[in-house]
């Protein structure tokens, strides 16, 4: 499944949710990976995931869409380190 971005309204909103929300983002895949690349793999990896769900995530407010940033970093941070173990 290909993620796409279907309005300029969309873009914005998706460049105002990585401004306000990318520190939170590294800090969160830091507590779970070490190495840098891992981190902005993940992060990477999970703003794509999140783009998926953007008519969701427009509809949430603040403290809620921030919790649920938090889940999908957790995520694909946990996905990244049972990889790296196989």
């Amino acid at each position: 499944m290909n993620p796409k971005v279907n309005s300029e309204s969309d873009r914005l909103f998706l460049e105002e949710l990585y401004d306000n929300y990318n520190n939170l983002m590294f800090k969160q895949a830091r507590r779970y990976l070490q190495n840098q690349a891992d981190v902005e793999d993940v992060v990477q990896q999970s703003f794509v995931k999140l783009i998926r769900y953007l008519p969701t995530l427009k509809k949430l407010n603040r403290n809620t869409l921030a919790v649920y940033i938090v889940n999908v970093i957790r995520s694909c941070s946990i996905d990244i380190c049972r990889k790296r173990k196989t």
